[in-house]
């Protein structure tokens, strides 16, 4: 019964209250009572009927239980607990919207019927793409300038002499093959699309730094002895520290430390002390930091190697 309907009964307006509701029940079952008819079988049985629907408006109307003013029963937008998915389209007498269609499970359409079940259904078809002319795979072209040879028979190649690019057209390293025309210049950027390095690469190249890294403190251990001998130990301590900063800057930044290292290297000789310099407490200071550089470089290069030897 609809909201309309259940007021209609009752002899309500729109906006009635719960206590309207049960007045006008307790006031139309009192007239409509079927004993007030005695004996008359044809209007105690209309006044069963009006009494019951008299009951089912108050119902309605206290529990909110009323069927919506418009019907949409078979419309699978307004009212999807109404639609009957098998009834079908014209053409398709199965209830699956998409019977036929040249897509392969490119759309989905979900119905359910009057209890709430749901339907599932998904396109069905040709592949649209068999048969193109770009092969099986769009993304996947050949070299037309090659005319065979050592990528004749590589694999995921055309068989018509042609070398494939299947692959490594959208990934891979573009610059790995001989023809790389920036190789060993500086716009050769083959290292950023490099593979992963293995663990005996990542081992060797551990084992190089802490070789670089012993190299530069036995050279700054000689320049500070030679200062010492020189009864110059302030001008050995600065050296050994300023050596030590450029090598962290270097460490950071690689290349573009060049343009930071110039200027440095440049102030540092301003400010480079003299033979007879005290030595203070800052440089005592830096110094320390700087050895500490140096003792934890090695410690980090020999932790390295020894993790990756163990893995």
């Amino acid at each position: 019964m609809k909201k309309s309907e259940a007021l209609n009964t009752l002899g309500l307006a729109q906006g009635a209250s719960e206590e309207d509701i049960k007045k006008a029940h307790r006031k139309l079952i009192i007239e409509n009572h079927p004993d007030k008819f005695g004996q008359d079988e044809q209007a105690r049985a209309k006044a069963e009927e009006k009494t019951k629907l008299i009951n089912e408006a108050r119902d309605v109307l206290l529990n909110h239980s009323w069927d919506p003013e418009y019907s949409t029963s078979g419309t699978p937008y307004g009212a999807p607990f109404s639609y009957n998915p098998s009834a079908g389209r014209p053409q398709n007498a199965q209830g699956n919207p998409f019977e036929g269609w040249p897509f392969t499970e490119s759309f989905v359409w979900t119905t359910w019927d009057e209890n709430g079940n749901k339907t599932t259904y998904t396109s069905t078809g040709g592949n649209p793409f068999q048969g193109n002319p770009f092969g099986a795979n769009p993304f996947s072209w050949t070299d037309p300038f090659d005319m065979g040879g050592a990528h004749a028979g590589d694999s995921g190649s055309n068989g018509a002499g042609g070398r494939s690019y299947q692959g490594n057209q959208w990934g891979g390293n573009p610059f790995a093959n001989s023809s790389n025309p920036f190789k060993g210049t500086v716009f050769d950027f083959s290292s950023f699309f490099s593979n992963a390095p293995t663990a005996e690469e990542l081992v060797q190249e551990a084992k190089a730094d802490l070789r670089l890294d012993i190299e530069l403190i036995v050279a700054k251990l000689v320049i500070l002895a030679l200062s010492f001998l020189l009864s110059a130990p302030a001008t050995g301590l600065y050296l050994y520290t300023i050596i030590s900063i450029g090598q962290g800057i270097w460490k950071r930044l690689n290349f573009l430390s060049l343009v930071l290292l110039v200027p440095f290297v440049m102030l540092a000789l301003i400010f480079t002390p003299g033979g007879d310099a005290t030595i203070g407490i800052i440089a005592l200071i830096l110094f320390a930091c700087a050895v500490g550089f140096d003792i934890s470089n090695v410690y980090r290069h020999v932790k390295m190697i020894r993790t990756l030897k163990r893995s």
